[in-house]
């Protein structure tokens, strides 16, 4: 079982070290390959050095820590990520407390090994475009930051509330390890579905943006007073100085088939009606009335 964990992390280079006891993460030489004695040694409780390591080429599983404020408020982002998640067709994950501190770890598994450089680019903009508030702070994996391995002092594993239901500390290696990778199996989900849901979802929010998009109209220059107009021309601008109503009804008594469109805002600086019409009154017709 030690083999198929360290399988996992198939990186070994670029690794970090923390003491149990310390706050500080260092990198190691670039030029240290961690070893699998060395994975094994750190979950075996009596490493005195915390171990993370930076994701390799492929990754089976995606992993979301969660810095540590409170319990109230870690359980709310919890179940706002799980429905989020649930959108998309991850129905199933792990939360675990991560090793050598009270951060919460969300793992999701994947039927199948993928591309590291797809799980970070697809599934890391669908979380910083999810609309969760909370999550600007959250450190994703596979990505750029490292991940504490777990099973190491002070993993725990977590139920729906956050509560601990078992601790690395109270299991022997074996146990745990046995624990941790039937949880991954049974936490597995279809990756080719997942990815298919979040561009699907991608797509549709464009079309939303670009159908809401505001519509740019020309804006019309103010006409000159033309103080040779028509006797009609006049009336027209005497009628819709007094009463905006009666240029329809002029219309109406005078029985004209043609549609005049005025703009408003232009009547009392133009007295040539026929400039201030949108639409030439001797090109449109009037048609027919739209059906609902």
């Amino acid at each position: 079982m030690i083999n198929s964990f360290c399988a996992l992390f198939p990186y070994r280079l670029d690794s970090m070290v923390r003491y149990l006891d310390g706050q500080a993460w260092r990198s190691t030489s670039r030029f240290y390959l961690l070893s699998d004695e060395d994975i094994q040694e750190s979950i075996s409780r009596r490493s005195k050095l915390l171990r993370a390591v930076m994701p390799g080429d492929r990754c089976r599983f995606t992993a979301i820590t969660l810095p540590y404020t409170d319990q109230p408020s870690l359980q709310k982002i919890l179940d706002q990520l799980k429905q989020a998640l649930q959108t998309i067709g991850v129905s199933r994950v792990s939360v675990y407390r991560a090793s050598g501190s009270e951060d919460w770890q969300i793992f999701i598994g994947w039927s199948q090994e993928i591309d590291s450089s797809e799980l970070a680019s697809v599934m890391g903009n669908w979380l910083k475009n999810s609309d969760l508030a909370d999550l600007e702070s959250v450190s994703f994996f596979p990505g750029t930051n490292a991940l504490v391995l777990p099973l190491q002092p002070g993993f725990a594993w977590l139920d729906e509330c956050g509560h601990p239901v078992s601790s690395r500390n109270d299991l022997s290696i074996d146990q745990a390890l046995e624990l941790f990778l039937r949880d991954l199996d049974a936490a597995s989900n279809d990756w080719s579905y997942v990815s298919n849901q979040i561009i699907e979802a991608k797509n549709k929010a464009d079309a939303r943006d670009n159908s809401t998009a505001p519509i740019e109209c020309e804006v019309l220059p103010v006409c000159e007073p033309n103080h040779e107009a028509s006797s009609v021309e006049k009336y027209f601008e005497v009628a819709f100085k007094s009463d905006r109503r009666l240029l329809r009804d002029f219309t109406a008594e005078h029985g004209t088939d043609r549609e005049v469109v005025a703009v408003p805002g232009e009547a009392d600086a133009c007295s040539n009606m026929h400039q201030l019409s949108l639409f030439s009154t001797h090109t449109f017709e009037r048609g027919p009335p739209l059906q609902a």
